[in-house]
Protein backbone atom coordinates (compact mmCIF):
# COMPACT_ATOMS: atom_id res chain seq x y z
CA UNK A 1 0.00 0.00 0.00
CA UNK A 2 1.76 3.61 -0.86
CA UNK A 3 1.67 6.36 1.51
CA UNK A 4 -0.91 8.38 -0.12
CA UNK A 5 -3.51 5.23 0.47
CA UNK A 6 -2.63 4.96 4.10
CA UNK A 7 -3.02 8.36 4.74
CA UNK A 8 -6.33 9.33 2.82
CA UNK A 9 -6.84 5.24 4.72
CA UNK A 10 -6.32 6.98 8.13
CA UNK A 11 -7.91 10.67 7.80
CA UNK A 12 -11.16 8.37 6.45
CA UNK A 13 -10.82 6.11 9.36
CA UNK A 14 -10.50 9.71 11.43
CA UNK A 15 -13.42 10.67 10.21
CA UNK A 16 -15.58 8.03 10.79
CA UNK A 17 -14.39 7.45 14.30
CA UNK A 18 -15.35 11.85 14.91
CA UNK A 19 -18.60 11.00 13.14
CA UNK A 20 -19.43 7.96 15.19
CA UNK A 21 -18.40 10.23 18.30
CA UNK A 22 -20.73 13.11 17.42
CA UNK A 23 -23.38 10.75 16.64
CA UNK A 24 -23.23 9.23 20.00
CA UNK A 25 -22.93 12.65 21.83
CA UNK A 26 -26.35 13.65 20.39
CA UNK A 27 -28.57 10.39 21.20
CA UNK A 28 -30.95 10.37 23.30
CA UNK A 29 -31.64 8.78 26.17
CA UNK A 30 -34.58 6.63 27.40
CA UNK A 31 -36.42 5.83 30.40
CA UNK A 32 -38.55 2.84 31.49
CA UNK A 33 -39.70 0.95 34.16
CA UNK A 34 -39.14 -3.10 34.35
CA UNK A 35 -41.45 -5.66 35.21
CA UNK A 36 -40.38 -5.13 39.36
CA UNK A 37 -40.93 -1.11 38.85
CA UNK A 38 -37.00 -0.22 38.90
CA UNK A 39 -36.44 2.67 36.65
CA UNK A 40 -34.05 1.97 33.88
CA UNK A 41 -31.54 4.67 32.13
CA UNK A 42 -30.25 3.94 28.90
CA UNK A 43 -28.73 5.93 25.71
CA UNK A 44 -30.33 2.88 23.17
CA UNK A 45 -33.59 2.41 23.03
CA UNK A 46 -34.50 -0.40 24.81
CA UNK A 47 -36.75 -3.15 22.45
CA UNK A 48 -38.57 -5.75 24.89
CA UNK A 49 -40.59 -2.25 26.77
CA UNK A 50 -42.41 0.77 26.13
CA UNK A 51 -39.39 3.50 26.89
CA UNK A 52 -39.81 7.02 27.16
CA UNK A 53 -37.57 9.35 25.49
CA UNK A 54 -36.03 12.22 27.70
CA UNK A 55 -34.87 15.06 26.37
CA UNK A 56 -31.25 16.01 28.02
CA UNK A 57 -29.91 19.84 27.69
CA UNK A 58 -26.78 20.24 26.19
CA UNK A 59 -23.40 20.86 28.21
CA UNK A 60 -22.13 23.57 25.67
CA UNK A 61 -22.97 26.69 28.50
CA UNK A 62 -20.38 24.28 30.98
CA UNK A 63 -16.91 23.65 31.30
CA UNK A 64 -15.51 20.96 29.66
CA UNK A 65 -14.39 19.13 32.77
CA UNK A 66 -17.89 19.48 34.30
CA UNK A 67 -19.23 18.29 31.10
CA UNK A 68 -17.36 14.84 31.23
CA UNK A 69 -18.38 14.37 34.60
CA UNK A 70 -21.54 13.53 34.04
CA UNK A 71 -23.40 11.38 31.02
CA UNK A 72 -27.03 12.32 30.00
CA UNK A 73 -28.16 9.46 31.83
CA UNK A 74 -27.06 10.72 35.02
CA UNK A 75 -28.33 13.95 34.61
CA UNK A 76 -31.68 12.50 33.51
CA UNK A 77 -31.85 10.34 36.51
CA UNK A 78 -30.81 13.48 38.68
CA UNK A 79 -33.76 15.40 36.71
CA UNK A 80 -36.21 12.58 37.66
CA UNK A 81 -35.18 12.08 41.41
CA UNK A 82 -35.46 16.03 41.79
CA UNK A 83 -39.14 15.37 39.92
CA UNK A 84 -40.14 12.91 42.46
CA UNK A 85 -38.80 14.76 45.59
CA UNK A 86 -41.26 17.94 44.37
CA UNK A 87 -43.66 15.04 44.38
CA UNK A 88 -43.32 13.83 47.70
CA UNK A 89 -42.61 17.65 49.13
CA UNK A 90 -46.15 18.24 47.88
CA UNK A 91 -47.62 15.06 49.14
CA UNK A 92 -46.69 15.43 52.13
CA UNK A 93 -47.98 19.16 52.52
CA UNK A 94 -51.33 18.01 51.25
CA UNK A 95 -51.00 15.37 54.05
CA UNK A 96 -50.55 18.12 56.54
CA UNK A 97 -53.57 20.31 54.99
CA UNK A 98 -55.70 16.97 55.49
CA UNK A 99 -55.08 16.02 59.06
CA UNK A 100 -55.44 19.71 59.95
CA UNK A 101 -58.76 20.08 58.21
CA UNK A 102 -59.83 16.98 60.09
CA UNK A 103 -58.76 18.48 63.29
CA UNK A 104 -60.77 21.44 62.96
CA UNK A 105 -63.58 19.36 62.37
CA UNK A 106 -63.15 16.69 64.73
CA UNK A 107 -63.07 20.59 67.19
CA UNK A 108 -65.74 21.78 66.03
CA UNK A 109 -67.91 19.05 66.73
CA UNK A 110 -66.39 18.91 70.06
CA UNK A 111 -67.21 22.56 70.41
CA UNK A 112 -71.29 21.67 68.95
CA UNK A 113 -71.24 18.79 71.81
CA UNK A 114 -70.72 20.64 74.25
CA UNK A 115 -72.71 23.60 73.52
CA UNK A 116 -75.75 20.90 73.46
CA UNK A 117 -74.69 19.72 77.19
CA UNK A 118 -74.76 23.38 78.23
CA UNK A 119 -77.92 24.66 77.10
CA UNK A 120 -79.82 21.47 77.25
CA UNK A 121 -81.55 19.95 80.37
CA UNK A 122 -82.50 16.70 78.86
CA UNK A 123 -79.50 14.30 77.06
CA UNK A 124 -80.77 11.28 75.90
CA UNK A 125 -78.39 8.49 74.51
CA UNK A 126 -78.59 5.08 72.88
CA UNK A 127 -77.70 1.86 74.68
CA UNK A 128 -78.18 -1.83 73.49
CA UNK A 129 -80.63 -0.02 70.87
CA UNK A 130 -82.53 1.55 73.27
CA UNK A 131 -82.85 5.38 74.28
CA UNK A 132 -82.01 6.57 78.06
CA UNK A 133 -81.76 10.26 79.49
CA UNK A 134 -78.12 10.65 81.07
CA UNK A 135 -78.45 11.92 84.61
CA UNK A 136 -76.67 14.85 86.30
CA UNK A 137 -73.13 12.93 86.94
CA UNK A 138 -72.49 11.90 83.45
CA UNK A 139 -73.43 15.24 81.84
CA UNK A 140 -70.90 16.38 84.50
CA UNK A 141 -68.69 14.07 83.56
CA UNK A 142 -69.09 14.59 79.74
CA UNK A 143 -68.72 18.42 80.07
CA UNK A 144 -65.33 17.34 81.62
CA UNK A 145 -64.55 15.24 78.76
CA UNK A 146 -65.20 17.78 75.96
CA UNK A 147 -63.49 20.40 78.24
CA UNK A 148 -60.36 18.57 78.51
CA UNK A 149 -60.52 17.64 74.77
CA UNK A 150 -60.68 21.68 73.94
CA UNK A 151 -57.89 22.14 76.04
CA UNK A 152 -55.56 19.37 75.03
CA UNK A 153 -55.89 19.28 71.07
CA UNK A 154 -57.75 22.18 70.23
CA UNK A 155 -56.49 25.41 70.04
Amino acid sequence: MSKTKFYRLCRHTLFIATLSTAMTATAGVYKWVDEEGTVHYSDTRPAHVKAESLRVQGTSNRKSSEASDTSPQERAKALDEAEQKRLNDKARELQEETIKRENETRCQVVRDNLDKLNNTSRISVIENGEARYLDEAEIAEKKAQFQAILSNECS
